[in-house]
């Protein structure tokens, strides 16, 4: 009886140590599973903040170096001009001279008309190398603005620049041809590199045309657009204004009246876009385009007067409510 006792009161001593140490091992268990949530849930921040820094980062970068490309297609523009200008100007006192040497020519006599013909043949070769300088300078030029325009999305830039690099290929083979004259080659060999090289300058302005026609279509596509948004930027700011007791009667009006000339831009928009067809499809000249363009411009200020009166009076009225 007494051993029977002894067995109970041993395995009741047993069963209230475990139930003791239960507890501390599940609040030890709990202590461990909020810590180990606590340093993940750290983990996950310093990742997430290492993750925005370096998409800021990258932004960033992003942002400069199209800043930088830009800027620098700014600069090789302003060159290019600035090299087209100084070889025309070469190509033009040169031709002066040729003239003056020709007459000269004409008026010799004997053995020292030998000599000066020959002077003539290198100052003719001289005057075609310098005119197709001035073709290539052109196309410099013409690639230049292409480069620098924030209109052009990359399908049509690639369009304009494949047209730039045929006219080039063009120019490298008459510059070919222009280079083999020599005193020997006869007047009718030179004659017939003048007139080719004519023939090239006069295709290479017509392309250039077309190209300058994009550019300035482009423009004003891009520019004409955003008159949707700011449309809706004015209903934005005045419902606004509206939501809080402003009076807006003078921001409607203003925004009714922006609503009106966006009509006759677009109008006066189609009409340049038909021009442009026109003198693609040779029934119109350029001159007809461009006087369409003086309407379209005239009318684009129009609107920027009436923008910034609606800036001024939004900025009036939301002071007012502030005071």
């Amino acid at each position: 009886m007494v051993n029977v006792f002894k067995k109970f009161m041993g395995v009741l001593v047993l069963m209230l140590f475990i139930m003791s140490v239960v507890p501390m091992a599940l609040a030890e268990e709990d202590s461990t599973s909020e810590s180990t949530d606590e340093v993940v849930m750290e983990e996950l921040e310093v990742k997430k903040e290492m993750m925005e820094d370096r998409v800021r980062k990258r932004a960033n970068f992003g942002v400069k170096n199209i800043k930088k490309k830009m800027n620098r297609f700014r600069i090789d523009s302003i060159k290019a001009k600035k090299d087209f200008l100084e070889v025309r100007e070469r190509h033009r006192k040169h031709k002066a001279k040729l003239l003056n040497l020709k007459k000269s020519v004409k008026k010799c006599e004997g053995e020292d008309c030998v000599e000066k013909k020959f002077e003539l043949k290198r100052g003719f070769k001289n005057h075609l190398v310098n005119g197709l300088k001035v073709i290539e300078k052109s196309l410099d030029r013409i690639k230049s603005k292409i480069d620098s325009s924030k209109k052009l999305d990359d399908d049509k830039k690639e369009e304009l620049l494949s047209m730039i690099e045929k006219l080039n290929e063009k120019v490298v083979s008459q510059n070919e041809i222009v280079d083999s004259l020599s005193k020997e080659s006869t007047n009718e060999e030179y004659r017939a590199a003048l007139k080719d090289t004519k023939s090239l300058w006069k295709e290479i302005k017509k392309t250039q045309r077309i190209i300058v026609g994009n550019l300035v279509n482009h423009k004003f596509d891009n520019l004409i657009t955003k008159h949707d948004e700011f449309l809706n930027g004015m209903q934005m700011r005045i419902d606004h204004l509206e939501d809080k007791g402003a009076d807006v009667s003078e921001l409607n009006d203003l925004m009714e009246n922006f609503e009106q000339h966006i009509k006759e831009l677009n109008e006066n928009h189609e009409s340049v876009k038909n021009a442009w067809k026109n003198v693609q499809s040779g029934t119109e000249s350029m001159d007809v385009w461009k006087e369409a363009q003086k309407q379209v411009r005239e009318d684009l200020r129009e609107t920027k007067k009436l923008l910034r009166e609606f800036i001024s009076n939004y900025r009036e009225v939301k002071s007012s409510l502030e005071e």
